[in-house]
């Protein structure tokens, strides 16, 4: 039994998977019976602390959460892959440890490339789908960041202006948010997750720049995942530009899209507890 329900005290976990990567993980609130688990992959070079706790405090006042730094990142061990699909062959060996039959995926940026992934390679597996300021495989203006961007995202040591950068807006709200955030995720004091490495970084930066080369025929697999999906964005995402969202509902056999005002890449961070209702009314209404 999980009960512990908040981010900044559940214990780092580790599993060992049949590809003998161990994996670092977090899991808040109790399974339900009847109730997949929201499993949540992470965004570039982000490892368990930096999920925002405002988030997932609120996701998981609802159902069980399950966070996780894939192969190669944070706390696990192995070697981070260059391609998104060996990300999601990771990650379905870390989902195959913890014998998880059905999940729900809430994937952020690349963990939304790696969700869909996911999701096409084991379509029973996938009950719901979230896709969290990401777009799909060749779709718009997403082969490389611009140049202010590529500065922030590819710093040895990035810090907190960096993120303002990524993730937010630069108006006076969207940035006092922004903020807010920076501190909530440095909240926790004891057992912080290993940071990403340098070799982790330029892997998935190669990932994302192989999964964004210009190819509307890729847009042609997202048929493929008949699940319902909740696509959701900033209206102004400079880091997976916000026309990917569109494209995303618009291809997608079942989707529903929802952009929020005033915000960037973060915007789930900007709009916590928003998001999380969104995201657990849309679950919900699928549970009927």
């Amino acid at each position: 039994m999980f009960t512990i329900d908040s981010l900044l005290t559940v214990p780092n976990r580790a599993i060992e998977a049949a590809n003998g990567v161990t994996y670092a993980y977090r899991r808040l609130r109790a399974a339900q019976a009847g109730t997949p688990p929201l499993v949540l992959l992470q965004h570039y070079r982000g490892n368990l602390d930096n999920w925002d706790p405002a988030l997932v405090d609120a996701l998981a006042s609802m159902r069980e959460v399950i966070l996780f730094d894939n192969a190669g990142v944070g706390g696990s061990t192995g070697r981070t892959p260059r391609t998104v699909t060996a990300m999601a062959h990771d990650a379905l060996r870390f989902l195959e440890a913890l014998e998880l039959e059905e999940v729900d995926l809430l994937g952020f940026s690349l963990g939304g490339f790696v969700a869909q992934e996911v999701a096409l390679i084991r379509p029973r597996l996938v009950r719901r789908l979230v896709l969290a300021g990401t777009g799909p495989q060749g779709g718009e203006d997403m082969h490389g960041f611009a140049d202010d961007l590529y500065v922030s995202a590819t710093r040895d040591e990035p810090g907190a202006e960096d993120l303002l950068t990524l993730f937010f807006e630069r108006t006076e709200t969207s940035v006092a948010a922004g903020r807010a955030f920076v501190d909530r995720i440095f909240t926790r004091s004891g057992d912080r997750d290993a940071p990403t490495t340098l070799a982790t970084r330029d892997a998935q930066l190669d990932a994302i720049h192989t999964w964004g080369i210009p190819d509307p025929s890729k847009l042609n697999r997202l048929a493929g995942i008949t699940q319902p999906v909740l696509v959701a964005n900033g209206d102004n995402d400079r880091m997976v530009p916000t026309p990917n969202s569109h494209l995303l509902a618009a291809r997608l056999p079942d989707a529903r899209l929802r952009i929020y005002p005033d915000a960037g890449h973060g915007f789930l961070f900007q709009y916590p507890r928003e998001f999380a209702a969104e995201v657990q009314a849309f679950l919900a209404d699928q549970d009927r």
